[in-house]
């Protein structure tokens, strides 16, 4: 019982997932959901929903009538026709890839970020061919613990006075 409502359940969800067809012409068909995204932003103030409904339908066969045409005798691969989609390709592309709100907003945000110092240390371990890793490890640790508690450099260096030897510090005061 449980698998025939589980195969009803997929079966009327993968029905439901797909959009109605509108109407077809030749091979193609085209869905309800894809003339009303085209309605939706191509639609223009009007009192009489349906008859505006209506009108674009009558507009969107045709388009879709002749789009199919030009394909069927191949408009679409000619020469000159490449050319002009390029060529409004890229008058259009400045539009729509350049946000001068957006340019604005990154160009104040490296200049913040331009004023801000940067103070970085490195610590490194000096170990030779004979050194014990795990005395390393363990070492390594300590400084990570040290410094996760608020201590500052000096501190950690001091409070490790035996291994200080092995331990070097480098410091870059950069300004980025």
């Amino acid at each position: 019982m449980k698998k025939l409502l589980l195969i009803f359940v997929f079966t009327s969800s993968l029905f439901y997932s797909y959009s109605q067809t509108l109407f077809t012409y030749g091979a193609h068909k085209v869905d309800a959901s894809a003339f009303l995204n085209a309605y939706n932003k191509n639609k223009t103030a009007t009192t009489n929903y349906s008859k505006a409904l209506r009108d674009y339908l009558d507009l969107y066969i045709n388009f879709k009538l002749k789009v199919q045409a030009a394909k069927d005798i191949h408009l679409d691969t000619l020469p000159s026709m490449i050319a002009d989609l390029q060529n409004f390709r890229s008058q259009i592309q400045d539009t729509y890839l350049k946000d001068e709100k957006e340019v604005n907003r990154l160009v104040d945000e490296a200049f913040l970020r331009s004023q801000k110092d940067i103070h970085t240390i490195y610590y490194f371990i000096k170990s030779g061919n004979g050194d014990d890793s795990v005395k390393n490890a363990n070492l390594i640790n300590e400084v990570y613990k040290k410094l996760n508690t608020g201590e500052t450099d000096e501190d950690i260096l001091s409070k490790i006075n035996a291994t200080a030897q092995s331990i070097f510090v480098q410091d870059n005061f950069d300004n980025h």
